[in-house]
C-alpha cells in the first residue's frame, strides 16, 4: 500500500492498482482504471501517484500540479527503470541514463534549461523540493528549489550522496 497526504493505492497480486481516498490526492482512478494493470511499482509525491508498468511506461494520477499530470512528457515516459518523487515533482531515470521530470516546476518538475546535462545519470536523490543526479563521471547535477539544494555547484567528483529533507550531503573518498 502506498499513500499521498489524502489517498491510498494498493497493488494487488494481479499487478493491478486499487485506490481510495480523496480524489484530488489520487483516491479516484475510475477514468484510468483500464490502464492500471501490469504494474511493477508505485511512487508518490504528497498528492500524486506514478505507476511503473512492466513494459517500462508510466501512468500518473492525482493532483495535476504535483505530478498527477505527465502529459507534457508522456511521449518520453518509456524505457523507465526507476522513478523518484519528492513532495511535489517526479524524476524518472531511463535505460539510456537520461532523466525525465514532471510536476511542480519550482520543485524540480521542469528541467528544460538543464535537460542537456541530464545524461549519463546513474542515480537520483531528492530532498523535499529538489533533486540531485549522480553522473557516471561522478559529477552531480542539482535542480529544484534552491533552499532545498536545487542549485548546488560541485567542483569535485562525488562518490556518495545523502539527502535530508532540505539539503544534500555529498562525499568524495
Amino acid at each position: 500500500i502506498y499513500s499521498t497526504q489524502g489517498a491510498f493505492a494498493g497493488l494487488n497480486k494481479h499487478n493491478e492498482i486499487i485506490t481510495w481516498g480523496n480524489k484530488r490526492f489520487g483516491g479516484d482512478t475510475s477514468n484510468i482504471r483500464h490502464l492500471l494493470n501490469n504494474i511493477t511499482n508505485i511512487y508518490t509525491t504528497n498528492s500524486a501517484f506514478a505507476a511503473l508498468k512492466k513494459n517500462e511506461t508510466v501512468i500518473t494520477w492525482g493532483d495535476l500540479k504535483s505530478g498527477g499530470n505527465s502529459s507534457n512528457v508522456a511521449n518520453d515516459l518509456f524505457d523507465i527503470i526507476n522513478i523518484y518523487g519528492n513532495k511535489s515533482a517526479f524524476a524518472a531515470l531511463k535505460k539510456d541514463n537520461t532523466v525525465i521530470t514532471w510536476g511542480n516546476h519550482n520543485s524540480g518538475g521542469d528541467t528544460t534549461n538543464i535537460k542537456h546535462l541530464l545524461v549519463d545519470i546513474i542515480e537520483i536523490y531528492y530532498t523535499d523540493f529538489a533533486f540531485a543526479a549522480l553522473k557516471k563521471n561522478k559529477t552531480v547535477i542539482t535542480w529544484g528549489d534552491e533552499l532545498y539544494g536545487g542549485n548546488i555547484n560541485v567542483s569535485t567528483t562525488i562518490d556518495k550522496i545523502y539527502a535530508t529533507h532540505d539539503t544534500f550531503i555529498m562525499m568524495s573518498e
